[in-house]
C-alpha cells in the first residue's frame, strides 16, 4: 500500500483526532477520506472546464 507523509501544524493534529471522536472513526480514516474527497472535487472541478 502506498503511503502520504503530511505536515501538520502543532494544533492540526487535536483538531483531526477531536473531529475523528465525534464522528466515531478513527484519525487515519477520517484523513484518507478527507484526502479522497479532496481529489474527487478537484477532479470534478477539472473535468466541468474542459
Amino acid at each position: 500500500m502506498t503511503a502520504i507523509t503530511i505536515d501538520f501544524t502543532e494544533e492540526e493534529p487535536a483538531e483531526l483526532r477531536a473531529e475523528a471522536r465525534d464522528r466515531g472513526v478513527a484519525m487515519e480514516r477520517l484523513t484518507r477520506d478527507a484526502l479522497i474527497e479532496g481529489m474527487a472535487a478537484r477532479r470534478q472541478e477539472r473535468d466541468s472546464r474542459a
